[in-house]
């Protein structure tokens, strides 16, 4: 797996996310990837406004959030899209279909990068297949006190 190749500087902390994060200290990380929504249980808590103020506190400031939000069964590309352009970061995502590789087992993906300032993605900006972030229209983020799992679900 991709572990293997991350080198002699990876550390790998075991327990829940968010409370792990909360643990480390602010403004330590250039880069945070969430991928912990692909599957039918959906980790709400990493997903609100409060965590993505979470994230930010951790970041540097020129660092970049970064989600995984592929998944089947729910719309978790328009939650995450809410809550990084509520809380006024420049982001762009960008979804990768399989295509003709799903029959070797290829999963199409779908990311969702964000930063303080548009100008620490521009890297990303200027390459294909990655799109401005807008605002979804009539939806309302979640917080630790609010979810609406069922706004999210895609009824194929």
């Amino acid at each position: 797996t991709f572990l293997s190749q991350c080198g002699s500087n990876c550390q790998v902390i075991i327990g829940d996310g968010r409370l792990e994060l909360a643990r480390a200290p602010n403004k330590s990380l250039d880069l945070l990837l969430l991928d912990a929504f692909s599957s039918d249980s959906v980790p709400m808590h990493l997903i609100s406004r409060e965590a993505v103020q979470l994230y930010l506190a951790k970041l540097v400031p020129d660092g970049v959030l970064m989600f995984h939000v592929s998944n089947r069964y729910l719309n978790v590309e328009k939650l995450v899209s809410s809550l990084v352009t509520d809380a006024g970061l420049a982001a762009y995502s960008r979804f990768d279909d399989a295509g003709d590789l799903r029959k070797f087992g290829k999963s199409s993906a779908y990311h969702i990068v964000a930063a303080r300032r548009i100008e620490d993605l521009q890297p990303i900006a200027r390459r294909q297949g990655w799109n401005r972030v807008i605002q979804p229209a009539d939806y309302q983020p979640w917080t630790d006190d609010y979810s609406n799992l069922l706004s999210l679900i895609r009824w194929h």
